[in-house]
C-alpha cells in the first residue's frame, strides 16, 4: 500500500487499519513475500512525521526497526515480512528517473517532480519547529528589518505624510509617495518565503506604476511582477545596509521623476 501525502495530518486509519488490510504473506518456495505499507511524504516531515507513525503503529503491533537514518525509515512488522515504510517525494522520483529509460516516461516524471517541489515549498504548511527556532535571534533580526525599514522611509520621504500598512501575506510595512507615486515599502514574509530573494519589497500601488518599474530594468520575480526585491548587502554592518536600501528606493524616485518631467515636456 503506498500512501501519497503532503501537509495534511494522519488520519484516524492512519496508519493501523492500513496495516491490518495488508494482504496475507503466503508461503513460496522462496519464503514469504513481504508485504509493505510506505508513505511517500515531504522530506521536511520524514522525522516528526514518521516518529507519530511509528508511536500509533506500536500501539497495536510489535515493531523492529530496520532503517532510521537518511530518508529512508522503515520498521519489520511481527513476523519480520510484513514492513511499515516511510521515505521523500525527492528520493522516490529521483530513483524512478535514473532507473526509467523511456524518454516520454522521464519527461512526466521531470513535471511530476516540478509539482511536487511546488507542493513542498508551500508557505501555508507548518513545518516541525527546530530547536534554533525558538531562540531571540529571530525576533531580534525581524526588530532589526522593522527599524531598517523606518530609517529608510524617512530618509527618502520627508515632506507628504507615512501611514502604517501590514501585508496580507504578513510583515510590516509604510505607505508614502515617491514623487508623486504612491507606493508601499516594508517587509513583506509572504514574498521573502516564497522567493527567497530579500526581506524588504516595494510595491507600487497604480497598475501603470508597476508596469513601469518593470519596463526600465528593476528586477522583480518572473512568476510574480507586483513586487519589488530591494538587494540587501551581506557581511556588512547596519549603516551600509541602510545606506544601499535607501540607494535603491531613491533610483525608483527618479524613474518616476524623469517620467515626469518628460510628459511636462
Amino acid at each position: 500500500f503506498i500512501e501519497a501525502k503532503f501537509w495534511a495530518g494522519l488520519t484516524d486509519r492512519q496508519p493501523n487499519a492500513y496495516l491490518a488490510n495488508l494482504p496475507p504473506t503466503k508461503s513460496t518456495r522462496l519464503g514469504k513475500p513481504p508485504a509493505v505499507l510506505i508513505f511517500v511524504v515531504p522530506t521536511a516531515r520524514l522525522g516528526s512525521l514518521w516518529d507519530e507513525v511509528k508511536s500509533r503503529a506500536e500501539g497495536e503491533c510489535s515493531l523492529t526497526p530496520t532503517s532510521e537514518s537518511g530518508n529512508l525509515r522503515s520498521a519489520a512488522i511481527e513476523d519480520d515480512n510484513r514492513h511499515l515504510m516511510m521515505t521523500g517525494w525527492s528520493d522516490i522520483l529521483d530513483a524512478l528517473h535514473e532507473a526509467e529509460g523511456d524518454p516520454e516516461t522521464k519527461f512526466e516524471i521531470v513535471q511530476l517532480r516540478g509539482l511536487v517541489d511546488y507542493m513542498e515549498m508551500d508557505t501555508s504548511a507548518f513545518l516541525p519547529l527546530s530547536e534554533g527556532e525558538l531562540e531571540p535571534d529571530i525576533p531580534r533580526r525581524m526588530l532589526s528589518l522593522m527599524r531598517l525599514v523606518d530609517e529608510a522611509v524617512e530618509r527618502v520621504q520627508a515632506e507628504e505624510p507615512v501611514s502604517l500598512h501590514s501585508p496580507p501575506g504578513g510583515g510590516y510595512g509604510k505607505n508614502f509617495t515617491l514623487n508623486g507615486v504612491r507606493v508601499w515599502f516594508g517587509v513583506y514574509q509572504r514574498k521573502w518565503a516564497q522567493h527567497g530573494m530579500s526581506p524588504l519589497w516595494v510595491y507600487p500601488w497604480c497598475k501603470r506604476d508597476r508596469e513601469f518599474l518593470r519596463n526600465n530594468h528593476c528586477k522583480t520575480p518572473l512568476n510574480d511582477a507586483d513586487h519589488f526585491p530591494v538587494d540587501l548587502p551581506i557581511g556588512v554592518d547596519y549603516n551600509a545596509v541602510l545606506e544601499e536600501t535607501v540607494s535603491q528606493i531613491k533610483k525608483m524616485a527618479r524613474l518616476f521623476k524623469e517620467r515626469a518631467d518628460v510628459k511636462q515636456d
